[in-house]
């Protein structure tokens, strides 16, 4: 029945605040097999409750103006607020297909509204993480209640911190894995929860904290979280006891003191506002497994007969060596023969490759040999001593103008009982373009078919650490002075690009669903840092896209290879151009 303006009456469901849902023009009351008690408004609209509204949606789908669509399976799709349901009944449009003046219905934002002021909202969306982290948040951050007091906030960094301390004093229920951070100007390796920015994340979604980004005075980008006042009336409906002591329990000292976050010379530390107080995190502290590698380079980089050396072999070693992970891993996302290119770019140049393969004695009788950054200040002495840890190099081809391919086999010290092969095949161009590539034959117990990408997030670290003691051992000190001036001081962490390629993944599923918002797009989020995109590339391969690098999986990903370096080669100077 139209209203007093003409146009279809109105059903309001009384679910908190009201939520107007427009009639379909094609329902006829003569239909209705019950007696609506309803009421009219002031408008002339007639104003139903949330179960009336829902008989009206039932009756419907069994009328003839739904032709096939019963009111059984209208009955299935009922399991939400009114608005909802009617959302579900309406939203197909052939529905309506056989009224020619049928329009669907219009449902407002006031329904979601109401739904986020009811508790049944909250208690399908917020587990105990979410509240504990929330409660977190809330001790560190404070919205202002007039315009007289500061808005108080929650450096991102140092929330991470927290939240490390959160899982390894078990009150977190979160995976973490080593990821570079920015603090500043510097880049620190941390011990980082994907899964808990994940729900810092949902929390933002439903409006129950607040974010602001400032730029600093060096150019950069800083984060910072505060609890909004939505966020504090939920801690008081739903936040327990037990939880609350259990977050206080890493925040508090013994005596009840407030413990801050502070960070000196790349060492995160808690300390009470007193500074009588001071204990180190080991957030810093990255761990490191035991794993084999062989170098690898792809084919469209090769110039010579000369084959690459595999340690596959060897690939049982990785499972008598040990590991200095803490936290028990939960493996979701699992890849199988995988090779990994990581490329960065340096100032080079003709002259600066001439002395690289005269350093790596590309024109002697026996090539290669040992390497060191160290700069010998005392040249003429008899005795030589350096420290442990050197790169052995076998350079497989050169061109003296252009280029040179080597492999780069580590021996840097590591802890007591882990076992790292690491062998590098390593390509440098005149243009400034470096590309490290390896082969993972195993990581721990696992063989190269199943290789965890939570273990492969540490070997990432170790490899990109470890390529930069490579190059920087092998430059000249010009090109090294060049780097600190660009990194602040700190090319010893600089960033790279990371590809990872493999034939296989598990699970198997379409692009868009590696991208969850879950625990398989957190898993990933630890190799490829936050993620952009996903795509199907074809019935077979996947490509996933983040910040710190791609993924590409399916068989024969490697006919990709020409194509992957010609972006990396744009790539790898936009982020050295941007730092």
């Amino acid at each position: 029945m139209p209203g007093a303006n003409g146009l279809p009456g109105l059903v309001t469901a009384k679910h908190g605040k009201k939520a107007a849902v427009r009639l379909p023009a094609s329902y006829d009351e003569a239909d209705a097999t019950f007696d609506l008690d309803s009421q009219v408004n002031d408008s002339g609209d007639r104003e139903l409750s949330a179960a009336d509204a829902i008989q009206t949606v039932s009756n419907l789908a069994g009328s003839a103006a739904f032709g096939q669509y019963s009111a059984a399976s209208a009955h299935g799709a009922l399991q939400l607020s009114a608005s909802e349901q009617w959302s579900a009944a309406f939203s197909r449009q052939d529905i309506f297909a056989t009224n020619g003046d049928a329009q669907l219905p219009v449902i407002t934002d006031a329904d979601k509204e109401a739904d986020e002021e009811d508790d049944d909202y909250f208690d399908d969306k917020l587990t105990q993480d979410h509240l504990r982290l929330l409660y977190l948040v809330s001790l560190y951050s404070k919205p202002a209640d007039n315009d007289e007091e500061q808005e108080v906030w929650i450096r991102s960094h140092a929330l991470l911190v927290l939240i490390y301390e959160g899982i390894v004093t078990g009150v977190l229920n979160y995976d973490y894995s080593s990821c570079a951070n920015v603090v500043g100007n510097v880049r620190v390796w941390m011990n980082i929860s994907q899964e808990g920015k994940d729900d810092l994340d949902d929390l933002r979604d439903m409006k129950l904290i607040n974010t602001i980004k400032l730029s600093t005075t060096d150019h950069g980008l800083v984060v910072a979280y505060q609890i909004s006042f939505k966020g504090q009336k939920i801690l008081k409906r739903k936040l327990t006891q037990s939880s609350q002591d259990a977050v206080n329990s890493f925040c508090f000292t013994a005596d009840g003191d407030p413990l801050h976050v502070g960070i000196e010379e790349r060492t995160f530390f808690f300390f009470t506002q007193d500074r009588e107080y001071k204990v180190q995190s080991k957030v810093t502290e990255t761990e490191d497994v035991s794993y084999v590698s062989s170098p690898y380079l792809p084919e469209c980089l090769r110039r010579g007969p000369r084959g690459m050396t595999s340690n596959a072999h060897r690939a049982f070693e990785s499972a008598a060596g040990k590991s200095d992970i803490k936290d028990e891993y939960n493996e979701v996302v699992s890849l199988g023969d995988v090779r990994i290119l990581i490329a960065e770019w340096v100032p080079f140049g003709d002259n600066s490759v001439a002395s690289l393969m005269d350093k790596l004695g590309c024109q002697d009788r026996v090539q290669g040999g040992f390497f060191s950054d160290l700069i010998d200040a005392y040249p003429s002495e008899e005795r030589l001593e350096t420290n442990p840890g050197l790169t052995g190099v076998r350079v497989l081809e050169f061109d003296l103008l252009n280029f040179v391919n080597f492999e780069a086999d580590i021996h840097f010290a590591e802890d007591e009982g882990i076992v790292q092969v690491e062998n590098f095949g390593t390509h440098i161009r005149s243009d400034g373009f470096i590309l490290y590539g390896l082969k993972i034959e195993a990581i721990m117990d696992h063989g190269a078919d199943n290789v965890s990408l939570d273990l492969m997030s540490r070997l990432l670290m170790d490899i990109q650490n470890d390529s930069s003691r490579i190059i920087d051992s092998l430059v000249s000190e010009y090109q090294r002075s060049m780097l600190d001036v660009v990194f602040y001081g700190d090319r010893a962490t600089r960033d790279k690009y990371n590809i990872i390629l493999a034939e296989m993944i598990n699970p198997k599923m379409s692009a868009e669903l590696y991208l969850d918002g879950k625990e398989h797009e957190s898993e990933i989020k630890q190799v490829l840092g936050d993620t952009f995109s996903a795509h199907n590339l074809s019935d077979d391969d996947v490509m996933i896209i983040g910040r710190a690098g791609l993924l590409i999986t399916g068989r024969g990903c490697s006919r990709f290879e020409p194509l992957l370096i010609s972006y990396l080669t744009m790539i790898t100077r936009e982020k050295f151009v941007r730092y």
